[in-house]
């Protein structure tokens, strides 16, 4: 998996438009949000070039895995949110296995992040989930 710069940017795009409309809430001047943007692009980008080729491609990967956040703090609390019942009865004759890649997907982890956390290779947990959806397809008709 490469670098990829865009989607990096789009993400501290997304952030830094939450953290000015913040600001202006406040009341904070329009020049000192312009500075900080400022100054945050520069750091960002500082960032991201030492990532980029500094770090080996796992290193990146087990980097942005540690970084993301866990909103889901346990598998439980996963399958407890679950408002369709009979997602929850399908989910839960799930292996653990498959129900921990079903946990991070939900959390946006890619395949590569998951490979990472669980050792299973990328192409195995594709099959996986192409067939759990099949699986499901049937199950919830």
């Amino acid at each position: 998996m490469a670098y990829n710069y865009g989607r990096e940017k789009y993400k501290w795009n997304s952030m830094k438009n939450k953290e000015e409309k913040f600001h202006r809430e406040l009341g904070v001047s329009e020049t000192v949000i312009e500075e900080l943007r400022d100054y945050d692009w520069q750091m960002f980008k500082k960032e991201r070039t030492y990532y980029h080729w500094n770090l080996s491609e796992e290193e990146l990967l087990q980097h942005q895995v540690n970084l993301r956040e866990r909103p889901l703090e346990n598998m439980q609390q996963f399958l407890d949110d679950l408002d369709n019942q009979e997602l929850y009865r399908a989910l839960s004759s799930l292996d653990e296995i498959t129900l921990q890649i079903i946990f991070y997907r939900v959390q946006k982890y890619s395949y590569q992040e998951i490979e990472i956390l669980t050792g299973i290779k990328e192409s195995t947990l594709s099959v996986r989930m192409s067939r759990l959806r099949k699986k499901l397809k049937n199950l919830l008709k």
